[in-house]
């Protein structure tokens, strides 16, 4: 009796208007407590170094020249000016971005779905590690995800609903997605596919399914490649190749373990659930299933290609976690049962599941890992106190070590094995293992032999990440 009166009242509170905004309020500031957790107490990484150098070295305030920069550039860079420079402010940008995306992405996820589905994927986007990490770097990885998913949604609608404003919008935010990076075009073939697929597999045609839509989206992305190859015929330097020239070069992973690092980084649990209830409804003809599936793999599928070519990461293909996170939060939709029943709803249980594993997660990156990031700054600080005036510094990572050392530090490629050991001067090495693998063969194996290892700083993670310090002593080569 009892349990059916707290259960009366709890759905008479539900179905109240005002509830999902105090609910989205709710996860809106548990995300905001997440993402400014020890914002400032992680160690730079050697991206950060590049994003913080590019924001000082182009950022102009009084320059019309910043419209062209990236958003997320301008914004990192405007909190730089007027704050200064540290891992709180450096971060604080995309920090805030991260919080912002949550409310926001709540309201188109409710018009494609429902407010408990949009309540549950902004829950799970708002405790997602992956989404957690980069809201807590200086890079452009947030932004990127806030503007592609935005963009997504309304290239959905817009086809949906014959809604061609909302089609430019959608090329609009593709635009300032693509400012951030070059692989926000991987949402082209999705779109493209999806098209394709829903004749080819007699879906029922939304209203919008017509050659002047697919020709309005197209068409942009049409001309821009004519201007490119047009200007690359005359001599000019096409801006295309500014966009992708820094991902050419030698492959550091294979396709499949590429694809096992982005299911880690959403979510062993997630990706499972995502997609065989995802297919499940595909072949129940469901189109926001398939849109939302092929989002989902396609752009993983097609780094994995990409891998054997060119530089690839994991995190390239992070945009596609938004479409990982709203698959889920349909399937738990669909799997709670009547409050009023005598079991516990599957549902209840599966978003259970998925918080605990969230949680466990948290504890590795905030308590144990230091924000999974190795501890540049204890390193440096550590070789700081022990080392004399006239010592030398070699680093794996130069621009990293001399931001925290403030001094000098040259590269372990550039170190000269005679001149250093006719020396009497020492030197310090701070070599991360994955740098390590990158430099001069002939220069490590030498430190290797030659030099006493002072410390290792590790990350607990599933790669065999980190930091070592060394010292060469001439002192003790006699």
């Amino acid at each position: 009796m009892i349990r059916q009166q707290l259960l009366s009242r709890w759905q008479v509170w539900w179905d109240r208007p005002i509830t999902p905004y105090i609910l989205l309020t709710g996860i809106t500031l548990l995300a905001l407590v997440l993402r400014f957790y020890k914002l400032g107490e992680w160690s730079f990484w050697i991206d950060e170094i590049a994003t913080i150098n590019r924001a000082q070295a182009h950022f102009d305030i009084t320059s019309v020249t910043t419209y062209w920069q990236p958003p997320s550039l301008i914004f990192i860079g405007s909190i730089l000016y007027f704050l200064g420079t540290n891992e709180w402010t450096a971060r604080l940008a995309p920090a805030l971005t991260g919080v912002i995306t949550i409310p926001i992405l709540y309201f188109p996820i409710r018009r494609m779905s429902n407010s408990t589905t949009a309540l549950i994927a902004v829950l799970l986007l708002a405790v997602a590690p992956w989404h957690i990490y980069w809201s807590q770097n200086a890079r452009f990885y947030v932004s990127l995800f806030f503007f592609y998913s935005l963009a997504s949604f309304a290239f959905f609608f817009g086809i949906e609903e014959d809604r061609p404003s909302l089609l430019i919008l959608s090329m609009l935010l593709l635009f300032f997605a693509f400012r951030e990076r070059v692989f926000a075009l991987f949402f082209v073939p999705v779109a493209v596919v999806y098209v394709l697929l829903l004749a080819l597999l007699r879906f029922p045609l939304p209203t919008g399914y017509r050659r002047r839509n697919f020709l309005l989206f197209l068409l942009p992305g049409i001309a821009y490649s004519i201007y490119n190859v047009v200007a690359f015929v005359f001599g000019y330097y096409p801006p295309i190749v500014d966009s992708i020239r820094g991902f050419w070069g030698g492959s550091i992973d294979d396709p499949a373990r590429i694809l096992i690092l982005v299911a880690f980084n959403i979510g062993i649990s997630l990706v499972t659930l995502a997609f065989f209830g995802g297919l499940d409804l595909v072949l129940k003809k469901d189109r926001l299933a398939l849109y939302l599936l092929l989002g989902a793999i396609i752009p993983p599928l097609l780094l994995a290609a990409a891998n054997p070519f060119m530089f690839t990461v994991d995190r390239y293909v992070f945009m596609s976690l938004i479409n990982w996170v709203v698959l889920g939060a349909i399937i738990i939709k669909g799997s709670l049962s009547s409050l009023a029943g005598s079991k516990i709803s599957l549902g209840v249980v599966i978003l259970a599941i998925l918080l605990t594993d969230a949680a466990s997660a948290h504890l590795m990156y905030y308590q144990i890992n230091n924000g999974n990031r190795l501890d540049w700054r204890g390193a440096a600080q550590w070789v700081q106190e022990h080392k004399r005036d006239d010592d030398v510094v070699y680093s794996t990572r130069p621009a990293l070590a001399a931001y925290y050392l403030d001094e000098e530090v040259h590269d372990l490629k550039d170190v000269n094995i005679k001149e250093i050991t006719q020396s009497e001067t020492r030197a310090w090495f701070l070599v991360d293992s994955e740098g390590l693998g990158h430099t001069n063969p002939k220069n490590a194996e030498w430190m290797l032999q030659n030099s006493q290892l002072i410390d290792v700083l590790y990350l607990r993670v599933r790669e065999n990440i980190h930091l070592r310090i060394y010292q060469y002593n001439p002192d003790r080569q006699n």
